[in-house]
């Protein structure tokens, strides 16, 4: 069961059109992006619509989507887990179909075209959201072997596994791992935690996707709470207690420890290790589950996605106030990205038009700009209608919250995981887990759209491709 709920939440968690703008919320146009080529939604595109057929297509016959070809490729699955290591280098999680073989950490290197097995974990799926912590990768692990985090020496070439850290267990195992930046956080009135003996350092997200706790690590890996903030706190200020799906940020202020409580919470914790306040506040109108995916905090101001689409918000990136959560107005719809694609009805076992969303997953900080991974998944998460558009990374400027670029990447579907190279302020990395319209988790049609991209911002939000491995190659 917890495999099939892990299996669901890549789909949740993580995802192009000719269209080159989108919409500011209170109806003003966004500034026009020099958009990289796009499976249009405009009408003044410059390429055709690669979603809808022209007149001439339409007396052609139509081939079905379904079964699907199967891939050259041998590769197995992507899980999402990407943690890029510097440069042309990252490591991903690789699985089986299913589950049916355990995680394997693979070192992928563009430059040479190769992949590397590092380390082999018995368990499918176990393996969570990893990070860079100087020359040591840290990878939670949720292995019936024993729970923990992995060290690996990254200096290393291919890295080598040097130790576990003890934290977790059977029943809340380890899901991601963070770092707390260096920084003084200040906190309000309110104290609704214990003050933690030491300085914080490292996060490590336990969960078993029905309740949660966040336990924290010191410079040495001492732990110094192992459920520090959980699905059972309760104290002044809070508005909620942790939920079973939860994600740490991808970027926090100095010293501050953040969650992002995801699908049906939608909340946003920020606190300090004095175990004071700074804010807490739902992100969404109370009739509405905004799906909440990540944050960045830039400057004085939080960068929330939300990857649902409602009335008047969703399916969007908005803006907080970093020290009170409220809603400071900017806001980038990218409604104008949902698509109409030809897909798969599993009901009637037919091609069908598919309504998709551009559903805005994780967004990360490069160049001075905000980079958001969109998903382009249906409407419909599981409904019987299966369609994905093309992989979209959407590249924003949070001075006027306009559209700077979107840069398609074609033939890859699920494309909503953006991870950071670290000790580069304008490299990134893009996970793409692929999408089947024959169903979910269908192996052919998800080998066949999946991969990982290696993407440059430059100071003008324009977007570079430095390399990519396609699963199916």
């Amino acid at each position: 069961m917890k495999k099939l709920i892990l299996l669901l939440s890549l789909v949740l968690a993580i995802a192009c059109g000719d269209d080159d703008s989108a919409m500011l919320d209170g109806g003003t146009d966004a500034d026009t992006a020099d958009a990289d080529t796009m499976d249009g939604d405009s009408a003044d595109a410059d390429t055709e619509d690669s979603d809808t057929p022209d007149a001439e297509d339409d007396a052609a016959p139509v081939e079905e989507v379904c079964p699907f070809p199967e891939p050259s490729g041998t590769a197995d699955l992507a899980t999402g887990s990407l943690l890029p290591i510097g440069g042309a280098q990252a490591l991903a999680v690789i699985t089986g179909e299913f589950g049916v073989s355990g995680d394997r950490i693979v070192l992928v290197d563009l430059d040479s075209e190769e992949q590397t097995l590092v380390h082999t974990v018995d368990d499918a799926f176990s393996v969570g959201i990893g990070v860079v912590n100087g020359e040591e990768a840290l990878f939670p692990s949720a292995s019936s072997e024993g729970p923990g985090v992995l060290r690996f020496d990254i200096s290393a070439n291919p890295p080598t596994l040097t130790g576990t850290i003890a934290v977790g267990n059977a029943t809340l195992p380890p899901r991601a791992v963070a770092l707390v930046a260096e920084g003084t956080c200040e906190g309000g009135d309110n104290s609704p935690l214990d003050a933690l003996s030491g300085t914080p350092s490292v996060l490590v997200l336990r969960s078993d996707y029905t309740s949660s706790a966040l336990a924290v690590l010191d410079a040495d890996y001492e732990v110094l709470d192992d459920e520090w903030f959980n699905s059972g706190s309760t104290g002044a200020g809070l508005v909620a207690a942790l939920s079973g799906d939860v994600a740490l940020p991808s970027l926090e202020a100095g010293g501050v420890i953040g969650v992002a409580d995801r699908l049906g919470t939608n909340v946003i914790t920020r606190l300090c290790g004095d175990g004071s306040l700074i804010a807490q506040a739902r992100v969404s109108s109370a009739d509405f589950d905004a799906n909440l995916q990540d944050y960045i905090v830039v400057g004085d101001t939080v960068w929330a996605t939300r990857m649902e689409q409602g009335t008047d918000e969703g399916n969007d990136l908005i803006a907080f106030s970093a020290d009170t959560l409220e809603a400071t107005g900017a806001r980038v719809d990218f409604s104008p990205l949902n698509a109409t694609v030809l897909g798969h009805d599993s009901g009637t076992m037919m091609n069908a038009e598919v309504q998709t969303l551009a559903r805005p997953s994780q967004v990360i900080a490069r160049s001075g700009h905000a980079v958001v991974g969109l998903a382009r998944l249906p409407e419909s998460l599981f409904g019987t209608a299966l369609a994905a558009g093309e992989g979209v990374v959407a590249v924003i400027d949070p001075s006027d919250a306009s559209i700077t670029t979107m840069h398609a990447i074609d033939g890859l579907a699920n494309c909503g995981s953006v991870r950071a190279v670290p000790g580069s302020d304008s490299e990134l990395w893009v996970s793409c887990l692929g999408y089947s319209p024959c169903g979910f988790g269908e192996a052919n049609g998800t080998r066949a759209t999946a991969g990982l991209v290696r993407l440059e911002v430059g100071e003008d939000g324009t977007v570079s491709e430095l390399g990519r491995w396609n699963f199916a190659e």
